[in-house]
């Protein structure tokens, strides 16, 4: 019809923007708390906010994981499937 003529074709994703958005989003954390605590990503989260750094930077920032595992762990897709399983996690809560 003549929305999808007028207003939907022709749309496409800026995918760097997507991914702006998301990295930059403390809803990421979320995927954080089975491994840190509720207590630690909180306090992640703080740090952030006061340093300006990303999420992703400020672990890295703290040296709780390197930059891949970072990477890895806080990805869409892997906050898409909810999370990790423990073994999958080199650092975290010492148990």
């Amino acid at each position: 019809g003549s929305f999808t003529r007028n207003c939907v074709q022709g749309i496409t994703a800026d995918g760097d923007r997507c991914r702006d958005h998301v990295e930059s989003s403390y809803a990421l954390a979320t995927v954080l708390v089975p491994v840190l605590g509720y207590s630690s990503v909180e306090k992640l989260i703080d740090s952030c906010r006061e340093s300006g750094r990303s999420l992703r930077d400020e672990i890295v920032f703290q040296g709780l994981a390197g930059a891949d595992e970072v990477d890895e762990l806080l990805s869409p897709q892997r906050l898409c499937k909810q999370g990790f399983t423990s073994d999958e996690v080199k650092w975290g809560k010492k148990k």
